[in-house]
């Protein structure tokens, strides 16, 4: 078997959106992270290319879904604090 074999039969992680749940792939949905600055811990998207560490959220790239994120307090329960969007 070649290695283009392999990398066809190789899956990308899929991920789900936190607002409406629908499962896509990892490179398709939108990344969010907690950062601290001061005394108050705020959500913000990850730089393209930039490392990915600590616990990560995800979103469909659709305002319709970060809407609805914020609405349910989703990024509350995901990053398991209270954050400010």
């Amino acid at each position: 078997m070649s290695v283009a074999d392999m990398a066809e039969g190789a899956r990308s992680p899929e991920r789900r959106c936190v607002a409406c749940g629908t499962r896509a792939r990892q490179d398709q949905l939108l990344r969010l992270h907690v950062e601290q600055v001061g005394s108050t811990v705020v959500v913000v998207f990850d730089a393209p290319g930039a490392p990915r560490l600590g616990r990560g959220a995800y979103v469909c790239a659709r305002r319709a879904c970060l809407e609805r994120a914020m609405k349910k307090r989703a990024f509350c329960r995901v990053f398991r604090r209270t954050v400010t969007v």
